[in-house]
């Protein structure tokens, strides 16, 4: 049996669909898998904040169309990409174990003397959710005095807004743990250069691991942390579903700064090295070490 699974072209679409790939081949080894990579109207509409545009299904409605024409036959998201509204011509027929859902905040570590010496900061974000959440709890959850905060809004998958962490006067990024995670554990060559450029980036950089408590992921999409399958109704491939939560306290600040961390990932994701670990009260977490 042939399926073609599709995605957006960027590395972290790409990889998401690899990954359903390869469950579906744990599941069944005698399926020929091809897949389809297309930008959305999300993806070249770089101007507008994505809160702004009016068009609904910005990430999903050009692969509805390309899905329910046969181009191909299934349709990796993130949960977050997907329209509110019910479809009844398409539906959800898996959805892979969940990530980690927080996200983590980056600030570059040359900018830092200056916030704490002005008190002001500037954070990209690409989410008003996170903006509002997070004004309150960063004034007291960072080690300093800070009276100005400034989220501006940036567009771009993950490697082009950590390259705009450094192309301007920026302090800060938040960016999804679970886009990290897989786009430095991702095995395949393709995304060498890419994890390069990222190991780069983030040594230059402070982190902090957002908790749940204080940045809850957004209902009913569950931010980007499960990836979710779409087909057509007349034509249904099934996994197991599954879900993690995981709930963490009050993170510290931590500083990169060992060129011998093999990948941000490994720093962020081992519960033995430097990851939150929680309970089930979600009240005990361990110290977060320098790297």
């Amino acid at each position: 049996m042939r399926l073609t699974i599709a995605s957006r072209r960027s590395e972290l679409a790409r990889i998401q669909a690899y990954q359903v790939g390869d469950a579906l081949r744990t599941a069944r080894p005698q399926l020929e898998i091809k897949y389809s990579f297309h930008e959305s109207l999300g993806d070249r509409n770089q101007n507008d904040p994505l809160w702004q545009m009016p068009e609904k299904g910005v990430f999903t409605q050009d692969f509805r169309e390309g899905l329910l024409k046969g181009d191909f036959d299934l349709v990796v998201h993130s949960w977050k990409d997907l329209a509110i509204d019910d479809d009844l011509k398409t539906e959800i027929v898996a959805t892979l174990p969940r990530a980690d859902a927080r996200d983590l905040l980056l600030l570059r570590a040359d900018r830092w003397p200056e916030v704490a010496r002005t008190g002001a900061i500037s954070i990209l974000t690409s989410s008003p959710r996170r903006a509002y959440n997070l004004d309150s709890f960063l004034r007291s959850a960072l080690p300093t005095r800070l009276t100005d905060f400034n989220f501006i809004d940036v567009r771009g998958n993950v490697p082009t807004r950590v390259r705009k962490l450094f192309q301007a006067e920026i302090d800060g990024l938040i960016v999804a743990k679970a886009a990290l995670d897989r786009l430095l554990e991702a095995k395949q060559e393709e995304f060498a250069a890419t994890q390069a450029d990222l190991r780069t980036a983030l040594s230059r950089c402070r982190w902090m691991v957002l908790p749940l408590s204080a940045n809850p992921a957004a209902p009913p999409s569950d931010d980007n942390t499960r990836l979710s399958v779409i087909a057509c109704r007349m034509s249904r491939a099934r996994l197991a579903p599954s879900a993690r939560r995981t709930a963490v306290s009050r993170p510290r600040f931590a500083a990169l700064t060992s060129n011998k961390l093999p990948t941000f990932a490994h720093a962020m994701s081992s519960s033995s090295a430097t990851a939150p670990s929680s309970t089930s009260s979600g009240r005990r977490v361990s110290p977060i070490r320098n790297a």
